[in-house]
Order: structure tokens, then C-alpha cells, then sequence
């Protein structure tokens, strides 16, 4: 398992593709399925609020989760199951809290 984090926190109304490169553990491997889920801070499933699944996506090595909304001062984590063709499988996680703009 991999973990990223946004360098900075996310405001409650924004909403915006997540550019994951996995280039480096994907190698020469193709994607075959990614699956996105999300979670807050107390393990509770937070799916529905903070990813769009409709849009989230992928593309070559990029995984593309597309985050939205989130309730203030919360922080949560979206989950990245990655399947290749070839059998293999990971999860990459993206950790981000939220504030509410001024």
C-alpha cells in the first residue's frame, strides 16, 4: 500500500480530479480495473460524500479520483484498488483534510 497526501487542505465546496502517477509500481503493467472508495477519519464510509464515482477514472498510469465536498475539519482518506492484467493488485490511498473557506 502506498499513501499520498494533499500538501495542503482542501476547502468544502471544492471539487476536482487527483492526479495519482503509479507509474513506478505500475511498470510495464496494464490496468484492468481501478475500484475508489473513501473513508473518514473514524473508519466510517464516506464515499458518497467526498467522490464522485461517476467520474472518477483512470488513464494509462494515472489514477484519476475525482474528490468533492467533505465536512469541515474532518480529514479523510480515499481508497485506491488498482487490478492489472497481469494478476496483480494494490491499493494506493490519498489522505486530505477539509476547511472551510473564510
Amino acid at each position: 500500500m502506498e499513501q499520498f497526501v494533499f500538501d495542503r487542505a482542501k476547502a468544502n465546496y471544492d471539487a476536482a480530479y487527483v492526479e495519482i502517477d503509479i507509474t513506478e509500481w505500475l511498470e510495464s503493467e496494464t490496468i484492468q480495473a481501478v475500484t475508489y472508495s473513501a473513508v473518514d477519519s473514524s473508519g466510517a464510509d464516506a464515499t458518497a460524500e467526498v467522490l464522485d464515482l461517476l467520474r472518477s477514472n483512470y488513464s494509462g498510469t494515472l489514477l484519476l479520483p475525482y474528490v468533492k465536498g467533505g465536512i469541515n475539519l474532518e480529514q479523510y482518506t480515499v481508497l485506491c484498488r488498482v487490478d492489472t492484467l497481469e494478476g496483480n493488485h494494490q491499493e494506493f490511498r490519498l489522505k486530505f483534510n477539509v476547511r472551510e473557506a473564510p
